[in-house]
């Protein structure tokens, strides 16, 4: 098994559907946006080229902040963050 496969195997789960109950410990949630990138949900404070924040977290139902971000953004997120695609069914 290469180091590779040892670090994903001790991650979270990187996708769920939470209708059927999961949940996951991932510091950055993800799902698909309509707008060619992606929508983010994390207590961490993300700034940086192609993300943009649009809550505070003020009104979200667990108090996370929610950010828009480009595929080339979400790409550099996923090497120093763990990460969890959010699925609907």
């Amino acid at each position: 098994m290469s180091k590779a496969t040892k670090k994903k195997s001790i991650m979270s789960k990187s996708l769920i559907y939470p209708e059927l109950g999961e949940t996951t410990k991932a510091a950055i949630e993800y799902r698909a946006s309509y707008s060619n990138g992606f929508y983010l949900t994390t207590d961490l404070e993300l700034k940086g080229r192609g993300i943009t924040i649009i809550g505070d977290g003020s009104e979200h139902k667990r108090g996370k902040k929610t950010y828009i971000a480009t595929e080339k953004a979400m790409n550099k997120l996923k090497i120093n963050h763990e990460v969890c695609y959010i699925a609907s069914l």
